[in-house]
């Protein structure tokens, strides 16, 4: 599967720090990481089955051990999407680990 994954892809994330009272404050998406990874639209179906839209709704598949969370941002060529959930699937007998991401535009 890992030979699926012919593109480049680029990760931004929330970076939190405090405010004097504790109070959380984001200092906004910062660059995480680069990873492989393919992605395509999602069925009809799916999205209808996640309650999102069609049109804005796509998946991600990439590395078992990528550094990806929900919340994240993916940023392919000029497109921005954002992670709104992920699985990560380890097979022993088949021998095919790998990270499936739902994406929302």
């Amino acid at each position: 599967m890992k030979s699926w994954f012919d593109k480049t892809l680029e990760i931004k994330r929330d970076e939190w720090t405090e405010a004097p009272d504790g109070t959380p404050l984001t200092t906004g998406k910062q660059e995480k990481a680069d990873i492989k990874g393919h992605i395509q639209q999602a069925s009809p179906e799916f999205a209808e089955a996640m309650q999102m839209e069609y049109r804005k709704t796509f998946i991600l598949y990439t590395d078992y051990n990528a550094d990806i969370k929900e919340g994240d941002n993916v940023i392919d060529d000029d497109i921005n999407y954002t992670i709104k959930g992920l699985q990560r699937f380890s097979h022993e007998k088949v021998g095919n680990p790998h990270t499936k991401a739902i994406l929302q535009l």
